[in-house]
């Protein structure tokens, strides 16, 4: 049996849901002093990855502010839909296994 989980695109953490990998994100990759997919150094991720306008940069961008402060409704669903694409994946469950 499988079911769908999301990868964190920094270190390849799987979670049960978006807001995991989220919470993960801001605690253990938000403070780097390079981004992880340009490998560019910079004094503020938050920044670098606004400016950045590529599909993994929108996808870290969303995974360090939610897109707050973006008004345009179907530019956020856009962003949302490819986050989830991208991050998506099948995790195997194997039942009966209790941990």
């Amino acid at each position: 049996m499988s079911t769908l989980g999301y990868k964190c695109p920094v270190c390849g953490k799987v979670f049960d849901n978006m807001p995991g990998v989220r919470r993960h994100f801001i605690r253990n990759h938000s403070n780097l002093d390079h981004c992880p997919v340009c490998n560019k150094e910079v004094n503020s991720l938050a920044k670098h990855l606004m400016r950045m306008k590529d599909d993994d940069h929108m996808v870290l961008w969303y995974l360090y502010n939610n897109l707050r402060g973006l008004r345009d409704k179907e530019l956020k669903s856009k962003i949302r839909r490819i986050v989830k694409e991208k991050l998506k994946v099948k995790i195997s469950v194997v039942e009966g296994l209790n941990y």
